[in-house]
């Protein structure tokens, strides 16, 4: 029995060891578990700040593209402006000068339209001789 009773006795030990090998284990495994969760939940925190940050900053882009489609839209409407005066006052200017054309032709003494003389020929070249 003595071989029997060596036996079991090692495998007592064996089992010992073992059972504190699991329970060395466990603790690890738990501390890291331990661990994890409250890097999960500073995460988790960081996530929400992030999240609301980005919401803030959506809404403030957002308020800026309405502020510059605006400002675009009112810069076109003044260049539109700008030369529908433009076009205009051109417009009354050509009427200045036309009206000012018709009264210098009625204040001449002709009926008909003067015309301007015919050019002269060239002049014969000087021969000698």
């Amino acid at each position: 029995m003595n071989e029997l009773d060596a036996r079991l006795a090692k495998i007592r030990q064996r089992k010992k060891e073992t059972r504190g090998a699991i329970t060395d284990d466990l603790a690890r495994l738990t501390e890291g578990l331990t661990k994890a969760r409250s890097e999960f939940v500073i995460l988790e925190a960081s996530r929400e700040t992030l999240a609301k940050a980005i919401q803030a900053e959506s809404r403030r882009i957002a308020g800026l593209r309405r502020r510059v489609t605006v400002g675009v839209v009112l810069l076109a409407l003044v260049a539109l402006l700008v030369l529908a005066m433009a076009g205009g006052i051109a417009n009354r200017m050509l009427d200045v000068a036309r009206t000012g054309a018709t009264d210098i032709r009625a204040k001449m003494p002709s009926k008909s339209p003067r015309r301007w003389p015919k050019a002269k020929p060239p002049c014969k070249p000087f021969h000698s001789g």
